[in-house]
């Protein structure tokens, strides 16, 4: 049995308005094989470069020598007389809890012509009425077991297949036998009432709004169309349109229901603390007697187009900004459950990584007409594989982009790639491989299930741990250079590039589709020469110094509840606290902390602070510019984040075990060493530019930026983006200067490490790389710039960007009220309360809303501070009276306090939250504590103080932190 559970799939929830750091993604994020500026949802999330698979570097298995993957023998799968699939098992990460599953193999390319939007719509109504559990029964029963909407359960809608799950915890009998009573229902006993499907239809439109009326949606949804037009899944998008969901009839609904929802084809997925014979004899008890509801479908894929002609498609969008160009080579997946297959995938997989990293390299050097590029695998149906690689560009620089992007495909088809460009890419995968081997112990039951889910609907393997290592350890011993780029131009072969153009709809010369095919046809043709090979003059960051000695070393006082802290102080004055734990093998967070942040920075500089981690971030440290550090850290699953905020500087890392130096190293030369690229800031500025020239092309970014304004009034320092002016000055040498005064002195700061490491290697780290640094042994103090919130009601309206979608936000800010502890745990039942609240009346009972949430924080700098932020997306028309009834709510909330129900299933929730924590949780409380010890006391006593809560006391609370005569309210509507 683990000792510390871990909630792992975190749902945060919407976080209120912050400055440039959180609201422009312009930072860049190492993910082991390329970085990239995430700055358009066309293009962003990194693309992966894990193998997908975990091992054991323990454990000794022969590698297999057939074709055919043999399944972990640790998963039990059974199929039911009946035809229903069972995978059970045993597993104790996080402990106490289980995971369920609920897999239908059917999406919304099995509807009929007449069912649009059918199979998501009836997702929906999974959660509004079986037999046992009448319209919304279900989520009231589960918030009992501290079960969140959202977090523990949750449902999905493909092309291809529908999946419930279901994280339920077993600290109390019955729990499990609940969570297959509501699988069971999901599959059998749907009452799918029309009162319900008329109600859940605001609910709906709403998701399609969010989705679809926005760039991202119209981007997404013209990426699908250029993949899916022409096959047997045009139009079959799985949320429908708005005339479809506004005409569902619970007889559409049904007729798809009684087709697939049969055990036949459905699985059951449960991993966790289980007895698995004792579960397998209540799943075959109760699932068994099921049989299909009408004739048994013979289920056919929908046919793919063909794809051996090139495809173009030019989308100019009203709130496109910037312009980007995706290149996709859609062919059918090779098979997944075969070795061969696997290393036809890992082929492709390489090569298309080496393109995207040769366009990044280009960009950090500053010889690239564009500003971010990465690349993907788009397939959004399940045998559809779409690798592809993506480019994005200031509007004038696309048509270079567009050049630049197809010249890498074609050197990359004459050529192919050098030695070292596959060694950096293969270190990559290896290092994705060995964190997966060293944290194999550890798997969590959500991931297991996850797993589970692909082998039943698609064949992935699930191979056992060292079976997996051996697999890809040889295949990585193996690949060449050659193999590599004959897999590609087999690609090139079978295949033909489909291109997507995303550009500004006010561009007076945009990319046309003739042209983009008059490019790729030009390619035979063209001058192409082959690139210089790449090296690397070393292979490490930097060169450990001699260790320097603590002046003083303790034990901090936790009353070894949870963590045992050592913490180590220099003479330079830094302060660094190692907490080992056993939370999860080979994992470590890293944090960082100093005082002063930018309400130390001159009013002058601010500018220059606000761009300073992205330009630094992207120039490189020590002796290596971006592409060497980049290169050099291939290998390492690491992530390291420097952030600047209103009252610190800080870091924020993980790593493996085995890599925990490289933080301490980054750590070091961040602050010791950093470089300053003015390429680096040009590629920020550009990045920028986008922003700064039509904030209101971005609904999300104009909100904050009203609120910021109704909030701080005109202090610079909670700028949310730069001016033109501010952009146009930026200057390389103040930004250097500002960075040296927020980072480079030891003095203040205070390092956490908490996870899975041996504490003797990591003081003599902390000796090499923190106590080493300069430091003048003196803390600074932060000044207080944050103003006070109006004390009346603001409301702005806001019109910013285009598409048929409005969200309504409101924020709070009170003083704390009482002490630290009961203000604490009072935020966290009252988060829950509000988003119960919403859930309920907004979207539940008034369909008005898709996911309307709330969150209650407790700031205890620069000021302590409450803040309430709610946001509630719906019907731009009926934002007005959205807010209305919030605040009614609100209103009677303040009157009546809590139901009983709302108040029992907030302290269920919190306290289940109190139970999962995770090595990132320790790591930040102990920097917490570091500067106000009675932190850790505070989080000691939660349960105590959570459980002495009452409804009273929070109905004090509430009446003193939701008043309704102060508060921010911004509206947002299309433009």
């Amino acid at each position: 049995m683990a000792s510390y559970p871990i909630y792992w799939c975190q749902h945060p929830d919407r976080q209120a308005p912050n400055q440039l750091a959180s609201t422009v993604a312009a930072m860049h994020c190492r993910r082991g094989l390329f970085r990239w500026l995430s700055l358009i949802a066309l293009i962003s999330g990194c693309a992966s470069t894990d193998p997908g698979v975990i091992a054991s570097s323990t454990r000794t298995v022969k590698a297999p020598t057939e074709g055919v993957i043999r399944v972990d023998p640790n998963v039990r799968i059974v199929t039911l007389v009946n035809g229903l699939t069972v995978y059970l098992r045993n597993n104790d990460r996080p402990g106490n809890s289980v995971e369920m599953r609920l897999v239908i193999n059917a999406g919304s390319g099995q509807q009929d012509q007449d069912q649009a939007g059918a199979a998501h719509f009836l997702e929906h109504m999974m959660f509004n009425g079986t037999r046992q559990f009448p319209e919304n029964d279900m989520i009231a029963t589960l918030r009992g077991f501290g079960m969140q909407f959202g977090a523990d359960v949750n449902a999905y809608t493909s092309y291809d297949e529908t999946v419930y799950s279901l994280s339920v915890p077993t600290d109390a009998p019955g729990n499990v036998g609940t969570g297959l009573d509501i699988l069971h229902e999901w599959l059998s006993e749907a009452t799918l009432d029309p009162a319900q499907v008329t109600s859940e239809k605001g609910v709906v439109l709403d998701e399609w709004r969010q989705r679809d009326q926005s760039l991202d949606g119209r981007s997404e949804k013209a990426l699908e169309s250029d993949l899916l037009d022409g096959s047997e899944y045009e139009g079959r998008q799985p949320i429908g349109d708005d005339t479809a969901i506004n005409a569902m009839t619970p007889d559409l609904l049904r007729r798809f229901y009684d087709t697939w929802y049969r055990p036949d084809n459905a699985a059951v997925i449960v991993v966790g603390d289980i007895d698995i014979d004792d579960i397998e004899a209540e799943i075959r008890a109760q699932f068994g007697a099921l049989s299909p509801r009408g004739e048994s479908p013979v289920r056919a894929d929908p046919q793919l187009a063909a794809t051996n002609q090139p495809v173009v498609t030019v989308v100019l969008d009203p709130d496109a900004t910037t312009g980007a160009v995706d290149i996709a080579l859609p062919t059918l997946q090779p098979q997944p459950d075969s070795i061969d297959g696997l290393r036809a995938g890992e082929l492709t997989a390489l090569a298309f990584n080496m393109i995207a990293q040769r366009l990044d390299d280009d960009i950090l050097r500053g010889d690239a007409d564009f500003t971010s590029a990465g690349s993907r695998d788009e397939g959004p149906v399940r045998r559809l594989d779409a690798p592809s690689v993506s480019v994005v560009a200031e509007p004038a620089k696309l048509a270079g982009a567009i050049d630049a992007l197809t010249l890498e495909f074609e050197r990359a088809r004459r050529f192919g790639f050098d030695a070292g460009e596959l060694d950096r890419a293969l270190r990559s995968f290896r290092g994705a491989l060995q964190a997966e081997v060293d944290g194999s112990d550890t798997v969590q039951d959500a991931d297991y299930a996850d797993r589970y889910v692909g082998h039943f609907l698609a064949g992935t393997p699930i191979p056992s741990a060292g079976t997996s290592f051996q697999i890809y350890d040889q295949m990585y011993s193996d690949i060449t250079t050659e193999e590599v780029r004959l897999a590609l131009n087999d690609l090139l072969t079978w295949s033909a590039p489909h291109v997507l153009v995303l550009a500004p709809d006010s561009m007076t010369d945009p990319p046309t589709k003739e042209m983009v095919l008059a490019r790729l046809g030009a390619l035979p043709s063209i001058d192409v020469v082959a690139r210089p090979p790449t090296s690397l003059a070393t292979t490490e960051l930097m060169t450990p110094p001699d260790p320097v000695e603590e002046t003083d070393s303790e034990a901090l006082d936790t009353d070894g509840s949870f963590v045992s802290p050592t913490m180590l102080t220099f003479a330079n004055g830094a302060r660094v606290v190692l907490n080992p734990t056993d939370i999860a093998d080979n994992e470590v967070y890293f944090g960082a902390t100093s005082p002063g942040g930018l309400s130390l920075v001159a009013d002058a500089d601010l500018a220059e602070a606000l761009t300073a981690v992205s330009v630094v971030s992207a120039s490189g440290v020590g002796d290596l510019d971006a592409v060497g550090l980049d290169t050099v850290l291939a290998d390492a699953a690491i992530s390291m984040q420097p952030s600047i905020g209103q009252t610190s500087e800080d870091f924020a890392g993980s790593s493996t075990t085995d890599d925990l130096e490289l933080l301490f190293q980054l750590f070091n030369l961040y602050l010791d060493e950093p470089r300053f690229e003015q390429t680096a800031l040009d590629s920020t500025i550009k990045s920028l530019r986008q922003y700064v020239d039509q904030p209101n092309s971005d609904p999300d970014l104009a909100g904050y930026i009203a609120y910021s304004e109704a909030r701080y009034g005109s202090e610079p320092r909670y700028q949310v983006i730069p001016t033109a002016d501010d952009l146009a000055a930026l200057d390389l040498a103040t930004i250097e200067r500002v960075w040296r005064g927020r980072f480079g002195n030891a003095s203040d700061w205070v390092l956490a490490i908490s996870g899975d490491f041996d504490i003797d290697q990591a003081t003599d780290l902390a000796r090499r790389y923190v106590g080493t640094l300069a430091g003048t042994n003196t803390t600074e103090q932060f000044k207080d710039f944050q103003q006070a919130a109006p004390r009346t009601i603001v409301t702005k309206d806001v019109k910013a960007g285009t598409g048929d979608k409005g969200s309504l936000t409101l924020v709070w800010n009170e003083s704390a009220v009482v002490d630290s502890t009961t203000t604490e745990v009072a935020a966290g039942v009252l988060t829950s309360i509000l988003n119960i609240r919403l859930t309920d009346h907004i979207r539940e009972e008034l369909g008005a809303s898709y996911s309307p949430s709330a969150s209650v924080s407790v700031e205890f700098a620069p000021d302590q501070l409450i803040q309430t932020y709610m946001n509630v997306t719906g019907d731009p028309e009926k934002i007005p009276q959205t807010s209305a009834i919030v605040i009614a709510d609100v209103a009677a909330l303040r009157a009546n306090g809590p139901t009983a129900a709302e108040f029992d299933a907030a302290l269920a929730e919190v306290g289940k939250s109190y139970q999962l924590f995770d090595n990132q949780t320790i790591g930040n409380l102990l920097l917490e504590a570091a500067l106000s010890p009675q932190a850790i006391d505070r989080f000691g006593i939660r349960f105590t103080t959570l459980s002495a809560l009452t409804t009273t006391t929070l109905k004090v609370f509430i009446n003193q932190v939701l008043p309704l005569d102060r508060y921010i309210e911004i509206r947002t509507v299309p433009s």
